[in-house]
């Protein structure tokens, strides 16, 4: 999984890059990564894993304000649940991708961590 990730994070890297001849447009890379829902899977993965996340964290940057709100909360309740370093890692690719939202992705961003905040314990709040 983490060599497709490396590939994947590739193809993203020469397609944002326009010197070079033979890479493929942002627009085909992102049209194929729709077509075989490539986030789907890679949200499957070892998010828990520093490593993993970094590549991760490229691809939803990439994919930023082309993301429906359908996946938006997906990504946010991979970091739901009682581990701390998952959470830590699902905030870290949201805020890393954040600066490529649109408005209304950002308000549901803010949605939903107004929600969050509101049913947890002080613990959850400081990594809130």
């Amino acid at each position: 999984r983490m060599n497709g990730l490396k590939e994947v994070s590739r193809l993203i890297e020469e397609s944002e890059r326009k010197k070079l001849k033979h890479a493929i447009s942002g627009d085909v890379v992102m049209e194929w990564m729709t077509d075989n829902r490539i986030l789907s899977v890679v949200l499957e993965g070892n998010i828990d894993q520093g490593q993993y996340t970094d590549k991760i964290k490229s691809i939803v940057e990439f994919l930023g304000p082309n993301l429906s709100p359908e996946e938006l909360r997906n990504i946010w309740n991979l970091g739901e649940g009682e581990n701390s370093h998952v959470m830590d890692n699902v905030h870290s690719v949201i805020a890393s991708a954040s600066s490529r939202f649109s408005l209304s992705q950002l308000e549901l961003i803010n949605k939903l961590i107004k929600e969050k905040w509101n049913v947890s314990n002080n613990r959850i709040k400081e990594k809130l």
